[in-house]
């Protein structure tokens, strides 16, 4: 049996006429607000990935099985660097 999980193509609680004016407003935006709202959004998912994938301790990631998730967190952090150059992405 597959652990894969059916994806909705809406957001639970929220009825579509609200989904649709959401994303007409959050599109109506100018360049600047949007850009650092999907900034802002990214790096909370990156904050998100870094804590599930090692933890608050940093500590040494014992299932081999990770290994593509451990290199993908790393390359996100790189990307992340690159984009807020900020030092303390480099650092686990």
């Amino acid at each position: 049996m597959s652990n894969l999980v059916q994806e909705k193509a809406t957001v639970p609680g929220i009825d579509d006429g609200k989904q649709q004016d959401s994303l007409k407003t959050l599109l109506s935006l100018p360049y600047p607000t949007f850009a650092e709202k999907l900034k802002r959004a990214a790096l909370d998912l990156k904050e998100t990935v870094v804590v599930e994938t090692w933890g608050f301790t940093g500590q040494k990631v014992k299932d081999n099985s990770l290994y593509t998730g451990t290199l993908g967190t790393a390359f996100l952090l790189l990307k992340s660097y690159h984009v807020t150059n900020n030092k303390s992405d480099l650092h686990l």
